[in-house]
């Protein structure tokens, strides 16, 4: 398939590499529209607002689109996108890593896209860790079922105690909701955890630019005081992705309500709701595992 000329003039040919702008949306949404990826880490929101934790760097070498991250002493690429031979453009990046002096390795990489570059020599494990959890949007909007009996408790429990309203995300809300951030974040202490400030940055970057990003957006209001927001953007036709989801951990049951109205709400033109990864924490890992996933994304480290 031919990438369209306006794509070819403003992205580096490798080995030149470029730094991931703004301005690069139509780059990445041509590439998703086209091979339509299914891990969460590929939309450009997610690329974008992540940019300055991860130095993310953009090339094309043979139709894919290849990214380059740089996070901490750890240089490392993500999987290739495009219609090219994987094999050969993984063997080029790798090339290039080991002229550079770093360990060459594809990270997120899809399941299938492992399994090809198995079949051409290379060595692929299994990324556990960063597996993507998929939900019937359905099943996260009605909660029906003894399975979700203590969830439905607490939801029930908050909307009688604190009479909760839902908001769709507007610009007049976007400043309380960055309040409820900073207050959440002034709670966990995010500026002594590396993990919770570059989620911080990556937050106040989406609010920045939501009028350039095609983000859904929801929040619940108490008392005149957003409590909670999610937000998230279409993966695919069927499938959303939840990017984002913060609620005041001093009102029982606030995220399970945020959770489910935001389905009923913004999700509900979606089959699936692709929640992310839970990053080997194990509370994170306990509270996506208890709304029963449809199905995993499986990701694999390719070396």
């Amino acid at each position: 398939m031919n990438i369209p000329s306006d794509i070819l003039n403003i992205v580096p040919k490798f080995p030149e590499f470029r730094d991931i702008s703004i301005e690069d949306q139509r780059v990445f949404d041509w590439f998703f529209s086209q091979y339509h990826p299914e891990i969460s880490e590929y939309t450009f929101t997610n690329l974008y607002v992540w940019r300055r934790t991860k130095l993310l760097k953009l090339t094309i070498f043979d139709n894919q689109l290849c990214i380059m991250a740089h996070k901490d002493e750890d240089f490392y690429f993500m999987s290739p996108v495009g219609d090219g031979d994987v094999c050969k453009v993984t063997e080029t990046l790798f090339s290039y890593a080991k002229d550079k002096g770093f360990k060459p390795s594809l990270h997120r990489v899809p399941e299938q896209t492992a399994n090809i570059l198995k079949s051409c020599g290379f060595s692929i494990e299994f990324d556990i860790d960063n597996s993507d959890y998929v939900y019937l949007v359905e099943e996260l909007a009605t909660l029906a079922g003894r399975k979700f009996d203590g969830k439905r408790n607490r939801i029930k429990k908050c909307i009688t105690e604190h009479n909760p309203e839902y908001k769709p995300m507007t610009p007049d809300i976007i400043e309380l909701c960055l309040d409820l951030q900073t207050e959440w974040c002034n709670i966990r202490h995010c500026k002594l955890d590396p993990g919770l400030e570059s989620e911080n940055l990556a937050i106040n970057d989406i609010f920045s630019f939501i009028d350039r990003l095609p983000v859904l957006g929801g929040a619940i209001l108490i008392d005149g005081k957003i409590e909670a927001f999610s937000i998230g953007e279409k993966l695919s036709d069927q499938t959303a992705v939840i990017h984002f989801e913060k609620a005041n951990p001093g009102i029982d049951g606030l995220y399970q309500l945020i959770n489910q109205w935001f389905c009923q709400n913004a999700l509900k033109n979606f089959v699936y709701v692709n929640r992310e990864q839970d990053l080997g924490i194990e509370g994170l890992r306990r509270a996506k595992q208890s709304y029963y996933p449809h199905h995993l994304v499986n990701k694999y480290t390719v070396s």
